[in-house]
């Protein structure tokens, strides 16, 4: 397996099983080293941290319109599902397009 089929194998597993992906990118610190992997955890990050907060901020409007925000909400946990759906494939391809929406944040958020 070479360099480049590592890299893909770690933010694949990043990306479908978070933690296992996510010790070993940081265990073995290859974010440091390779641009496919620092690229495609900040990425990551960025989805991650901006779905938290609608998660959160979904859950107390559902709450407060008696479960009539959780239409909008489905339709934004589609959006994500979507963004999730087209950074994969991008990552198989080896590409490191930014995310749709979200992805330019990475860069901007997170400088390691």
């Amino acid at each position: 397996m070479g360099k480049n089929d590592n890299a893909k194998l770690q933010v694949v597993l990043l990306w479908v099983v978070w933690i296992v992906g996510l010790v070993w990118i940081l265990a073995e610190g290859s974010y440091k080293n390779d641009k496919f992997v620092n690229h495609w955890l900040k990425q990551w990050l960025t989805l991650a941290i901006v779905g938290a907060i609608f998660w959160v901020v979904g859950i107390i409007l559902t709450i407060m319109t008696l479960g009539l925000f959780a239409i909008v909400m489905m339709i934004v946990w589609l959006l994500f599902l979507v963004i999730w759906l087209i950074g994969l494939i991008n990552i198989i391809k080896g590409n490191t397009n930014n995310l749709p929406i979200v992805g330019k944040w990475g860069e901007s958020l997170f400088k390691f």
